[in-house]
């Protein structure tokens, strides 16, 4: 076997650099790097993947450990998204014909949380105005004329009622319920 594997000295794990040389003070001096340095392929395929304009299209990154494999992704996905129009909001409101599936309402970018605001505030509100117009004088007179008028109704059904029966020889009897 030739060409032995032979340990390093210390002197060669290491190469002295003039800091005179570099051009700055400290790296806050320096302009941060655009871009990923030596990753051109996987840049044109991650520019490809994020540029398919059609659903069901998934993007999966691999590659050892540690490379900035999350932080390229994150980085392309947001320029890109900063290029692109603001997409709107969407929020689930209460389907009452169909409780198990929520409605689905698209608003303009950036009034979802007003939205959402807006509704809880309007729930509290109700919550105490809803007992109150039960308590109210105006809903008990209200009530109590819907109540009149039933009553009233149904005693003229009734009188009608036995006047039938009376003609056909029956005999209609109310009894007292409860």
């Amino acid at each position: 076997m030739t060409g032995a594997i032979k340990p390093l000295r210390p002197e060669q794990m290491f190469t002295a650099c003039d800091a005179a040389e570099l051009g700055f003070e400290t790296t806050n001096e320096l302009e941060p790097l655009e871009g990923v340095i030596g990753q051109d392929r996987a840049v044109q395929a991650l520019s490809f993947a994020i540029g398919m304009g059609h659903e069901g299209y998934n993007l999966f990154a691999l590659g050892p450990e540690g490379p900035g494999k999350a932080s390229l992704v994150i980085s392309t996905l947001e320029r890109r998204a900063a290029e692109q129009p603001v997409p709107g909001d969407w929020c689930y409101v209460n389907n009452f014909a169909e409780p198990h599936r929520p409605r689905a309402l698209g608003l303009p970018p950036g009034k979802g949380r007003p939205f959402r605001t807006d509704m809880e505030r309007l729930i509290e509100e109700l919550r105490g105005a809803i007992p109150a117009a039960f308590e109210s004088d105006e809903y008990r007179n209200r009530k109590s004329v819907i109540e009149e008028r039933v009553k009233e109704h149904h005693e003229e059904v009734f009188t009608q009622l036995q006047e039938r029966a009376k003609g056909r020889d029956i005999a209609v009897i109310r009894t007292p319920v409860g």
